[in-house]
């Protein structure tokens, strides 16, 4: 796999004591994060890329709480559909919603 250090100006921890290194690193290995913390306190020499994000912020380990309230209604209709695609989510949400009346609506 491939080792990859990114830098940033800012990197928001979101872990339980709220930690922010600015500047910091987002160590990956693959597609795993493998470290965290303040600049210079990775070995740059292991990597097999180091990026520079410069003035950005970075937050490894965001959960995305984004959501739209009335899509509850569509659980377990699109569950065929992969929504990471825009073929699926189209396809397994937006039809379910051109077609949509109360009768689809469970009590």
């Amino acid at each position: 796999m491939t080792k990859t250090l990114l830098r940033a100006d800012k990197v928001l921890t979101l872990d339980a004591g709220g930690a922010i290194y600015a500047p910091g690193f987002v160590a990956l290995d693959g597609d795993t994060i493998t470290g965290v913390g303040p600049a210079g306190a990775a070995d740059e020499g292991v990597f097999d890329a180091v990026i520079d994000l410069g003035a950005r912020l970075v937050m490894p380990g965001l959960v995305n709480a984004h959501t739209h309230t009335p899509m509850v209604l569509f659980r377990g209709m699109a569950e065929a559909y992969s929504l990471f695609t825009f073929d699926g989510w189209y396809n397994g949400i937006r039809v379910w919603e051109a077609v949509m009346d109360g009768d689809m609506v469970p009590d």
